[in-house]
């Protein structure tokens, strides 16, 4: 079990690569639909994994002269490999006591 925040740390240092390049339409619509996936307060693994593959294939040419990115990529793919219950930790409970 992982926390959704690891979903969210290793998909920001994929967005940090992603950012450096220009992408086609498709490709930033793609990267959007990871983005919403991943950031939901407990994201859905098999989703992410499916949205992250069709990204993959997008930009596998480009990931192959760029060790950055490959880098990240491997690192959001362990995660989601590694991920095989996601929770998310509440920061604070604001609870109201009536009087």
């Amino acid at each position: 079990m992982i926390l959704s925040n690891a979903v969210h740390y290793a998909y920001n240092k994929l967005y940090i690569q992603l950012r450096k390049y220009l992408w086609d339409m498709d490709t930033v619509q793609q990267i959007a639909s990871l983005e919403v996936e991943c950031y939901k307060a407990v994201p859905n693994i098999l989703a992410c994994k499916q949205r992250f593959e069709t990204l993959h294939t997008s930009i596998r040419e480009t990931a192959k002269d760029d060790e950055d990115l490959q880098t990240a990529i491997k690192l959001f793919r362990n995660t989601l490999d590694s991920a095989v219950d996601i929770c998310c930790k509440l920061d604070a409970v604001r609870e109201e006591v009536p009087v």
